[in-house]
């Protein structure tokens, strides 16, 4: 059912892709089959290689994609609110009115950041929070205890050793 979901979303993405490149029909053809692929790589690699973090996908290659994955999720969603305000302004005015290249190309520059910010945020080290709790009626031998918590991390072929081996670092410092 996913597949079907970001197919869906692939093919929304490129259908307002289209008009804003200034490209040959063939060309056009190619970036949106693209665009459907990306959209379609959970259900491919999990029938190439049976996982994504598989080791015969290059970092790299996993990094890209989940970038661009990520850059149809943020457009279909920018896309979406700009079809309403458009659906809305065409109700006001009585006229279609049609959504300007800048704004549409604004729409893939923004999401392209947006993925590329968060899925460098997710391929960091993960920041530090200190959190004191006051505890009543704590035994004096708990005073000044810690604990660690590391939940989420998704190790997997996306984090090397060294990246590992710093967190692991930074755990025992504290």
């Amino acid at each position: 059912m996913f597949h079907l979901v970001t197919g869906a979303l692939g093919l929304f993405v490129s259908a307002h892709l289209w008009p804003l490149l200034p490209a040959s029909r063939f060309l056009r053809i190619v970036c949106c089959l693209g665009v459907l692929l990306i959209s379609q790589h959970h259900l491919l690699t999990r029938l190439t290689f049976g996982t994504m973090f598989s080791a015969e996908v290059p970092r790299a290659v996993l990094i890209w994609v989940n970038v661009l994955f990520a850059a149809i999720v943020f457009a279909a969603v920018m896309f979406v609110v700009l079809d309403l305000l458009r659906l809305v302004a065409s109700l006001v005015r009585l006229t279609w009115t049609l959504l300007p290249k800048t704004a549409g190309r604004s729409v893939i520059v923004v999401a392209l950041a947006l993925a590329g910010f968060g899925v460098n945020s997710a391929i960091s080290q993960p920041p530090v929070r200190r959190v004191d709790l006051a505890i009543a009626d704590l035994p004096e031998s708990f005073e000044g205890y810690r604990i660690v918590q590391l939940t989420d991390l998704h190790l997997s072929r996306l984090f090397r050793a060294p990246w590992t081996e710093e967190l692991v670092r930074r755990t025992n410092a504290l």
